[in-house]
């Protein structure tokens, strides 16, 4: 969708779905009472909320 948006723009830097995807995953079965209003780096192995 960016290609389509920016044509010509790379995007070569940009982490492919399958590297993030099992970060939203993770974010998603969350309780977002807990993870609201902290940052996490969706290209990272390993994501905690603190207690």
């Amino acid at each position: 969708m960016h290609q389509d948006a920016f044509p010509g723009q790379d995007i070569s830097d940009r982490p492919l779905p399958e590297v993030t995807l099992p970060f939203w995953a993770w974010l998603e079965g969350q309780d977002p009472m807990r993870v609201t209003g902290q940052r996490f780096e969706a290209q990272g192995t390993v994501w905690e909320v603190p207690a």
